[in-house]
């Protein structure tokens, strides 16, 4: 292997480190073209260590918050309406017949190839001082990443906690809700409740 190889895969080598540390394209970038590269990790590292530990002290802050919840709410067995007996059996036959494992399997399929195409852009960029390559993928990531939300949101719907319908929401809601893995922040179409909807797939 030749000098230039070597150092490309070092260079890669680099790039996924840093990447796989949650630092973004554009801050490797400007690490790895620094003419002191080490100072400028140093500064990011310090950011990067500071976000870190704010995002586990809002871990820890939902988490108390969701233990408290739990404390607070007690529920017996009369208190289950056949309405929401119905909604669980929904749920969980949906859940069962219907895995979104087919969904997130393509949706990888999407997004994995856009980041190591952006990557790669960056590694050359980097090793030929050649930049045209980078903002190029960079817009094919972002038509893949609105191609992948298209076919997420035509493969999901929602289940209203209010009326018990269910429902797809419009594209610009769909992306710009507040979700959690299996919910999303929703206004019924139905009933105009605004709330947490369960994700079931279609």
């Amino acid at each position: 292997m030749n000098q230039c190889a070597i150092a490309m895969v070092g260079c890669l080598s680099t790039v996924l480190f840093l990447k796989g540390l949650g630092f973004k394209l554009e801050q490797i970038r400007s690490i790895l073209s620094d003419e002191r590269p080490e100072r400028v990790l140093v500064d990011l590292l310090d950011q990067q260590t500071a976000s870190l530990q704010s995002g586990i002290a809002e871990q820890k802050q939902r988490l108390d918050d969701c233990l408290q919840l739990r404390k607070a709410l007690t529920v017996s067995a009369s208190d289950f309406v056949s309405s929401t007996l119905t909604d669980m059996a929904t749920v969980m036959n949906t859940t069962t017949t219907h895995s979104l494992r087919t969904t997130y399997f393509v949706m990888l399929a999407i997004a994995l190839p856009a980041t190591l195409l952006q990557i790669a852009c960056l590694v050359i960029g980097v090793m030929t001082d050649v930049w045209w390559p980078l903002p190029v993928a960079v817009l094919l990531a972002i038509a893949l990443t609105v191609a992948a939300m298209k076919y997420y949101r035509s493969r999901v719907q929602y289940l209203c906690p209010a009326c018990h319908e269910t429902f797809q929401p419009g594209m610009r809601e769909f992306v710009f809700a507040a979700h959690t893995p299996k919910t999303r922040k929703l206004t019924c179409p139905h009933c105009g409740h605004r709330g947490y909807c369960m994700e079931l797939s279609i």
